[in-house]
């Protein structure tokens, strides 16, 4: 096949993948978060955040000293995606390892309505966005 024949060829296959990669495209990511998506304030809160404990500590039992504050309701930036509003509920707690020693530990519980949507270990950190996006 001559070069003037080859050329022609080659633009139009190099035309109809760029076409097909554009229609292939995901859809781009579009924050829905607003401060209404942090839904109404969280009721059991406590019973949600003893839950998780139930869920993944392997001595439950151990965990002394639970207090939590108030739901707060506030906003965090969630990287390229933007802000996530929610509750956010700060729990001190001790817990007692496998040899005895007693460990202080402080974790951020974030709520929409009475679900919860992700835990952090710093007041500023956001949950995970696909925690959230749930």
């Amino acid at each position: 096949m001559s070069q003037h024949r080859l050329l022609p060829a080659v633009l139009l296959l190099s035309v109809s993948a760029l076409c097909l990669a554009q229609g292939n495209e995901p859809a781009a990511f579009v924050n829905t978060s607003t401060p209404e998506s942090a839904g109404p304030r969280p009721y059991y809160y406590e019973d949600s955040i003893r839950g998780f404990f139930e869920k993944h500590l392997i001595s439950p039992q151990s965990v002394k000293n639970f207090k939590t504050s108030e739901p707060q309701l506030t906003s965090c930036q969630v990287g390229i995606y933007g802000k996530f509003y929610g509750w956010r509920v700060d729990a001190n707690f001790h817990v007692t390892g496998v040899f005895g020693g007693l460990f202080k530990n402080q974790y951020f519980f974030w709520f929409q309505g009475n679900d919860l949507k992700g835990i952090t270990d710093k007041a500023e950190y956001c949950p995970e966005a696909v925690e959230w996006m749930r």
